[in-house]
């Protein structure tokens, strides 16, 4: 017994007892009886407070400090494709670019074209195969052609659409160089992008200035890119359909390129 409950008991007895010895038993039986009744009280309260705390948590009116997953806005697909864009063209990379293009009007029905090969856009070096007859070679920013058996040196140049692949033949409506630089770069321009699977590997849904398609992400680099027009007539140029899909490995490998001549 404290010395609260045993004030509260004295002063009971004054009131209750005429003069004489207080009784010692009855005001220490007294005080702690109030006691128990005070610390039953206090634990119906906690009680009561639990229970009501886990009614909150279970309706979901109270979170825990730092949980946010309710309000977290999700990634924003378009900023998730720009960094893997970002990641893939600045280092060393292998590409395979097959294409497609239709042109009913000249009676061009799905002419395939397909090229390989390796670039490294900060050495301004790399090399691709166009068939058999022509390659292309481009050592620190100085460019290489071979076509058939005749050997040129271009010199300095713009190596990202020289190390390119073309699509149909020079005098086609929709004829273009497919380089995978600039096929990266396209990706900073899309209009609209939508992240259509995630997991170890990404898919998204994207559409641009005349063009959509869709780009695959594996472990932060773009893995392939599917990009297809589907040009009206305009003017002189007559319908045509393209579609260009690349394949990029190799991210990081050393490039070893020689002049070949």
């Amino acid at each position: 017994m404290n010395d609260i409950d045993l004030r509260t008991a004295l002063h009971d007895w004054a009131g209750e007892s005429s003069d004489g010895q207080p009784p010692v038993a009855e005001l220490i039986s007294r005080g702690a009886r109030r006691r128990r009744r005070r610390n039953l009280a206090g634990v119906g309260a906690a009680a009561v407070a639990v229970l009501a705390a886990g009614a909150l948590a279970a309706s979901g009116l109270l979170a825990a400090p730092g949980d946010t997953k309710s309000t977290a806005a999700p990634p924003d697909p378009r900023l998730e494709l720009a960094a893997a864009t970002t990641s893939t063209s600045q280092q060393t990379f292998r590409f395979v670019v097959d294409s497609e293009l239709t042109v009913p009007v000249h009676d061009i029905q799905a002419r395939k074209g397909s090229c390989s090969g390796v670039i490294d856009p900060a050495a301004q070096t790399g090399y691709v195969k166009l068939g058999k007859l022509n390659e292309h070679w481009a050592v620190a920013g100085k460019r290489y052609l071979r076509v058939g058996t005749h050997h040129y040196t271009l010199g300095p140049g713009d190596v990202n659409a020289f190390i390119g692949c073309p699509v149909g033949r020079a005098s086609d409506p929709g004829f273009v160089t497919a380089d995978p630089a600039s096929l990266l770069r396209d990706l900073s321009k899309l209009a609209s992008v939508r992240k259509v699977a995630g997991g170890e590997v990404s898919t998204y849904a994207f559409t641009g200035s005349g063009f959509q398609g869709t780009v695959t992400v594996s472990g932060g680099k773009v893995q392939s890119l599917t990009s297809t027009v589907d040009s009206p007539a305009q003017g002189d140029t007559p319908a045509y359909h393209r579609k260009i899909t690349m394949t990029l490995s190799g991210y990081g490998e050393p490039v070893e390129i020689r002049s070949p001549w």
